[in-house]
């Protein structure tokens, strides 16, 4: 393991805990995909997990990319995760699909990582676990400050009801005032990997940000919620660098 840079293992057998060891004390890795399959899941202790998620806490570590999905893991893993992400700065890309032991619980844990302003999280991705109103409340809730994360896959759109949808259509464009929406989330920018699920409201906030930089979707957010029809000269307005 001495110059790994990307491990990748995917299995049903026993194989892998022997190298658990080796791999949490490799601080080089920048992407590991430890996958299970539609057969069976990986067979991993949790003692095993927290020795592979302990090197994440480590200041040394540069690990960009972690894909778990289908590994079988549950929400005391999903905490046991959590936990090591809470002061990460290096980790980008984190997918935790298509596991049927995380519930809720173990979704809404992530608020509190989205909620870390240093943390380097561009993508999540949820989708095949159990999502139900309150998770996406709770996660629309933790990124009204979230400036990094730009992909947060759920594709639970069965089990989210408009009162879901509702809690990111604020986070995206919060219609309270001016300064509300300046404030808004201009970096997500998708929530499924396949739109037409999604209110139409939501597609086209995503939309503004992902074919614009912050600034320019804050500044035709704005235009859009609190100017439309009126006749407010907006040359200036349209002229600003706004700093979001």
């Amino acid at each position: 393991f001495d110059s790994l840079k990307e491990f990748e293992f995917s299995s049903y057998g026993d194989e892998l805990q022997e190298h658990i060891q080796a791999l949490a004390g490799h601080s080089g890795l920048k992407k590991l995909i430890l996958r299970g399959n539609s057969v069976s899941n990986l067979k991993i202790t949790i003692a095993g997990w927290r020795t592979i998620f302990a090197f994440l806490q480590s200041p040394h570590s540069l690990l960009e990319i972690l894909d778990l999905s289908m590994s079988g893991i549950n929400d005391e893993v999903v905490n046991s995760l959590t936990n090591a992400l809470v002061n990460n700065n290096k980790l980008r890309e984190l997918d935790l699909s298509w596991n049927g032991h995380i519930t809720a619980t173990g979704c809404e844990a992530f608020s509190a990582v989205l909620q870390n302003p240093g943390s380097a999280l561009e993508k999540l991705d949820l989708s095949g676990n159990s999502i139900n109103d309150g998770t996406v409340i709770t996660l629309a809730t933790s990124l009204s400050n979230n400036r990094k994360l730009k992909e947060l896959i759920l594709e639970s759109q069965h089990a989210i009801t408009i009162n879901g949808w509702a809690a990111f259509s604020r986070v995206l464009c919060n219609t309270s005032s001016i300064m509300g929406t300046f404030h808004s989330n201009h970096t997500l920018q998708k929530l499924d990997e396949y739109e037409g699920g999604l209110p139409a409201d939501i597609r086209s906030l995503l939309r503004l940000n992902q074919e614009n930089s912050k600034c320019q979707a804050a500044r035709l957010k704005i235009i859009k919620t609190h100017f439309s029809g009126s006749n407010i000269d907006l040359q200036p307005f349209i002229g600003m660098e706004l700093q979001v």
